[in-house]
């Protein structure tokens, strides 16, 4: 029966499944010596269709704090983009698959350049990447009031791009190796964690005009091509799995509050001893 549960952590709590007074025609022994470990496993897939970020506290499971990195790609024919291109400004649009903790706080997530590419491959929610310590745009919002989207302006973003210069703006693989991609950091006060989608609705729009014709024009630059995008994922755990600070460590359920602990994204996994077949009685 879930005790607990939700995307971020699913908790369950032991109990019968058998009631005595309902034994049929089946007799058994009661017993107290089944035992439930948690353990904490090491190698845990990243999420692939979603990147999360933020920092909450979560009740069961302690400090979560989740960076989501995404590489910058584009669609567009970079070949004609207009050499005297007159930077206007640059909107994130992005939508919101799921959200935990305090919602209707303001959350804080500061960009920041990558300063490594993003390979193409399977990554482990354990997995950091170096991003530049300063960041260079800082977007607040309420999840509360998202309503499952939000448009946000990265106008640093937008004119890094544009102050790069033509040699990098005409040419698809001179963009792709000058700019590695973007991380999102959650500010430590943060109260929620969220996931944002990876389909063609999170997008980068760069807009911008020329001085002959005053017409906004846009690029847009998508953070999902080839699926370059995961997220990572710490845990400070607190209460009964403080303990759990390595891999592969473990805690006991009654040491846990007589809980055991199943947690997908964090490598929570239960253990569950059955005792001597012997001991059933037929």
């Amino acid at each position: 029966t879930p005790l607990y549960s939700s995307a971020a952590s699913d908790v369950y709590k032991r109990q019968d499944t058998l009631p005595t007074s309902d034994r049929g025609s089946v007799s058994f022994t009661e017993y107290s010596d089944i035992n439930t470990t948690t353990i904490l496993l090491d190698s845990v897939l990243a999420p692939t269709g979603q990147v999360f970020m933020g920092k909450y506290q979560d009740p069961e499971l302690g400090q979560v704090t989740m960076e989501g990195y995404m590489a910058l790609r584009t669609n567009a024919n970079l070949s004609t983009f207009p050499t005297g291109a007159i930077y206007d400004s640059t909107i994130f649009r992005y939508g919101i698959e799921s959200e935990y903790g305090d919602t209707t706080r303001v959350q804080v997530i500061y960009v920041h350049m990558l300063l490594d590419t993003l390979p193409i491959k399977n990554y482990y929610a354990f997995e950091s990447r170096n991003y530049a310590q300063v960041p260079i745009d800082t977007f607040r919002f309420q999840l509360s009031d998202a309503n499952g989207y939000l448009s946000k302006k990265l106008n640093n973003l937008g004119k890094r791009i544009f102050d790069a210069g033509s040699p990098i703006l005409t040419s698809v693989q001179q963009f792709n190796q000058n700019f590695k991609g973007i991380a999102f950091v959650p500010d430590g006060g943060n109260s929620a964690v969220f996931s944002i989608d990876t389909d063609i609705s999170t997008e980068l729009s760069v807009f911008y005009h020329t001085a002959t014709d005053s017409t906004k024009k846009s690029i847009s630059f998508l953070l999902n091509t080839d699926n370059i995008h995961f997220s990572n994922v710490k845990t400070q755990y607190s209460g009964g799995l403080a303990s759990l600070r390595n891999y592969g460590d473990t805690v006991g359920s009654f040491a846990a509050g007589d809980k055991f602990y199943i947690s997908s994204m964090r490598g929570l996994r239960t253990l569950v001893q059955i005792p001597d077949l012997a001991k059933i009685k037929s």
